[in-house]
């Protein structure tokens, strides 16, 4: 486990105009992670892992009437490997999140990104000169927010493949193909222009 931050008292608002108020924002940063692993036999590991972190910033904007920026995100990550007699199975799925917030007098302006991920993996020998592995992964990414209006995002869903072959003690061949098929997709009410 780890943890850490710092906060900043970067002006004093004695010396500055009351506005605009950015003067007067506390930057800060605090963040937490953990992860573990788990044996629970001599071929099967479990792992775990988690972030947790916020900074407010204050930066210098052409825009008036901005203030500063808030961001908070999060992961969780879990995974799985087993070796078999079908070789060394992989299987991990994680998730990200971002949410992002400018304050300003008039309206807040937020955004909230969040990512999915699986992915399986299963790695082999065909004899004692060629390693094969072959994965599959799926992706979902998605953003919400008031800069276009709505929710955008994608699907991703890939294969792949992977051929390690020692050809020589000294010499070896390594081929790999992917295939990704990328889905789009939008819902809300666009912004002008």
């Amino acid at each position: 486990m780890s943890a850490g931050g710092f906060r900043a008292h970067e002006f004093s608002t004695s010396s500055l105009p009351v506005q605009p108020d950015p003067y007067n924002t506390t930057p800060s940063q605090y963040a937490f992670s953990a992860d573990g692993r788990l044996k629970l036999d001599a071929n099967v590991e479990l792992t775990a892992e988690g972030t947790l972190a916020r900074v407010r910033r204050l930066d210098a904007l052409p825009v008036p009437n901005f203030y500063d920026d808030d961001y908070l995100t999060n992961s969780l990550k879990l995974g799985i490997a087993a070796d078999t007699r079908f070789g060394l199975l992989d299987l991990v799925a994680y998730r990200n999140e971002m949410h992002f917030q400018l304050n300003q007098k008039i309206a807040n302006v937020t955004q909230n990104n969040v990512v999915y991920v699986v992915q399986a993996n299963d790695l082999f020998k065909l004899g004692n000169d060629n390693t094969i592995r072959v994965g599959l992964e799926f992706r979902d990414n998605s953003d919400a927010s008031v800069i276009f209006g709505g929710k955008i995002g994608y699907n991703i869903f890939a294969a792949s493949m992977m051929w390690n072959w020692q050809i020589e003690p000294e010499l070896a061949l390594t081929n790999a193909v992917r295939y990704d098929y990328l889905k789009l997709r939008y819902a809300g009410t666009l912004v002008a222009g």
